[in-house]
């Protein structure tokens, strides 16, 4: 019997360890066009050495200010989450609930003036979009969602733009970048 308490309790005292070992990680993503990106991650281990997302997860640009910023909890998504361009203006605000978009989310330019607006609700699309073009800033295009699906409005507001064969490279190329941002503010993949 005594043993087996021997080996029982260091065994127990591990497991129960574990569930609570949260610790920072910080490290250097390199992305497949090589460049790299440092990010720090709060997790914890579970048992069977599994990491989960735990606490603030943050990106820093090369000059190590704060480029993105995002709660997690239990390996989910769950508060506040933000980004910044390198100028310092804030990219996004977005909210989350249990991994679950949730509540108004805000999308601005580099200048700081607003690009997007939307508003979720378990997880889908739920209210007014709103989306200010550069050439018209005043007015807003707008679409109604309800549960994920438009209603009325421009539906097409949140689809890829189509681009003319004829357009000149590097008008494509910042096209295509202002895109990647609203997918990336969508978490679209």
């Amino acid at each position: 019997m005594r043993v087996l308490r021997i080996i029982a309790f260091p065994i127990a005292a591990y497991l129960i360890g574990c569930s609570d070992d949260v610790k920072l990680e910080r490290r250097s993503v390199t992305y497949p066009n090589g460049k790299s990106v440092k990010e720090d991650w709060t997790f914890y281990r579970r048992p069977n050495g599994d990491s989960v997302a735990q606490g603030v997860h943050k990106k820093f640009f090369w000059s190590g200010s704060t480029s993105e910023s995002v709660i997690w909890k239990d390996g989910k998504r769950d508060g506040s989450a933000q980004a910044w361009y390198e100028n310092g203006a804030v990219k996004w605000q977005k909210s989350y609930d249990a991994g679950k978009k949730t509540n108004t989310w805000r999308l601005s330019y580099k200048d700081g003036e607003p690009w997007m607006v939307t508003s979720y609700k378990d997880d889908k699309l739920n209210g007014a979009v709103q989306v200010w073009d550069r050439a018209d800033a005043a007015t807003p295009k707008e679409a109604q969602f309800k549960d994920g699906n438009c209603q009325s409005g421009d539906c097409g507001l949140l689809d890829a733009p189509v681009l003319p064969a004829d357009i000149p490279a590097g008008e494509k190329v910042e096209k295509t970048r202002q895109w990647d941002i609203v997918k990336d503010f969508l978490d679209q993949e």
